[in-house]
């Protein structure tokens, strides 16, 4: 009598092949959307400070924040669409008496399957100190 019966176990390497193998390519599918989702992520925080750092600038135009956002989004993560975009200025604190902080939040698609994703999914904010306004006449 034989220890072991392989001939109840005939073709079940082919089986046992195919489901590893579905299983391997759903696990990288799915490391791939997650690099892609915190990508998106980064560029976006990124993006939310160099939107407030844009608008603090002392002689900076009203939209320049929104503008700057949408471009490097644009550049960046080109399948990214802003649901929200607001940009806001509020005082310092205690700290820093009489100056303000320019804020930028922005809300994004948040990606799931590729470009294909939640809308909303992402927020990002960004912080930059407002530089204030000087004019010095001649002489002084």
């Amino acid at each position: 009598m034989a220890l072991c019966d392989d001939a109840g176990e005939a073709g079940s390497a082919v089986a046992s092949h195919t489901m590893v193998t579905v299983l391997v390519v759903f696990v990288v599918a799915a490391l791939i959307q997650l690099t892609g989702a915190l990508y998106v992520r980064g560029i976006l925080v990124d993006a939310a400070a160099a939107g407030a750092r844009q608008q603090a600038l002392a002689y900076a135009p009203p939209g320049a924040a929104q503008e700057r956002v949408r471009e490097l989004l644009a550049k960046a993560a080109p399948g990214v669409s802003v649901s929200r975009l607001v940009v806001t200025r509020t005082p310092a604190g205690p700290s820093l008496p009489g100056r303000s902080l320019v804020v930028v939040d922005v809300d994004a698609t948040l990606p799931i399957l590729g470009p294909i994703g939640i809308p909303g999914g992402l927020h990002a904010r960004g912080h930059a100190l407002a530089e204030e306004r000087t004019w010095r006449g001649r002489g002084g």
